[in-house]
């Protein structure tokens, strides 16, 4: 009773004795808390992206108190210099229980360089004391631009199915084999976008997220010396693999990975892409059908 918690809660369990092996040990089968009461606001701040190309970006403040007495006093919000917020001072009365959402929109001036930099966000009780205290991220791209293209079609091929599509499936193999790579496990996940930048592409990375089985070399990004369809791609009919792009090395479980690719999409209309394995310590990711989508982020530079 009467522990409170900031962001994290540390369970540490110690034996009473001495332990002579791993088989005395008692298996935990699970652990209850209960929240007795909160003592401060809660407060999600929003993250902005900045450019010259884009230099002003809306967003949504949301804050809770979910303590049994109200919250009197102020809102305060102060953006950096060369930056400015839509909201700076706003008195505030919150209810216990009470919940609102404020929109928060932040701009930038056309000589901020580029950076990342921080909106301070506080909460101050009518008395003069802070309650909460809280920055919002602001990625300032100066002359750069960024476009996120979402996967438009994605599909796994797998050896021990030869002629069977998988294109709906919600996550994906990257394999090189049970015991030897190309034994019956091979696997292979094909990613397809549609790309249309306006100016200079200056960076691109793929985003990918972990469907929880890590790896030590979780292969390569390629792209496909072919076209393919993810509703008939089989791995009997799969396109052949073309020019190396990036490699995905190390991954831990459910890590989100962001993968620099070093291509040219000037032109192009369409990225197809395939991920290799280049290990038999295999990975899936999670595809579209699973909710979190690969993604090609791409930086550039308006012409």
């Amino acid at each position: 009773d009467g522990i409170e918690v900031d962001e994290k809660l540390v369970i540490e369990l110690l034996p009473k004795g001495p332990v002579e092996g791993v088989d005395q040990l008692p298996i935990l089968q699970g652990v209850e808390i209960v929240r007795q009461r909160m003592l401060t606001l809660g407060c999600q701040t929003p993250s902005f992206l900045l450019s010259q190309v884009d230099s002003t970006q809306s967003g949504e403040l949301k804050l809770a108190n979910l303590c049994e007495t109200p919250f009197d006093g102020t809102l305060q919000i102060d953006a950096p210099d060369g930056f400015d917020v839509s909201l700076k001072r706003k008195p505030l009365r919150l209810a216990g229980g009470e919940r609102t959402t404020l929109p928060l929109s932040a701009s930038v001036a056309p000589d901020v360089p580029a950076g990342t930099y921080a909106i301070a966000v506080k909460l101050v009780r009518a008395d003069g004391s802070i309650e909460l205290s809280r920055t919002a991220t602001v990625t300032h791209l100066g002359r750069r631009g960024r476009k996120i293209f979402e996967v438009v079609e994605d599909a796994c091929a797998r050896k021990r199915y030869l002629d069977q599509n998988q294109g709906s499936v919600s996550t994906s193999w990257v394999d090189g084999g049970a015991s030897e790579m190309g034994d019956l496990d091979h696997a292979l996940t094909y990613l397809k976008f549609r790309v249309d930048i306006p100016g200079k592409a200056v960076s691109v990375r793929l985003r990918l997220h972990n469907g929880g089985n890590p790896s030590r070399d979780s292969g390569r990004v390629c792209l496909t010396a072919g076209p393919w369809d993810e509703k008939s791609v089989t791995y009997l009919n799969r396109p052949a693999i073309g020019k190396e792009l990036g490699r995905l090395g190390r991954v831990v479980e459910g890590q989100v990975v962001e993968c620099p690719l070093n291509v040219e999409l000037s032109g192009k209309t369409e990225l197809s892409l395939v991920l290799d394995p280049t290990s038999c310590d295999g990975i899936d990711y999670v595809m579209r059908e699973g909710g979190h989508p690969a993604e090609l982020i791409v930086e550039y530079e308006p012409q």
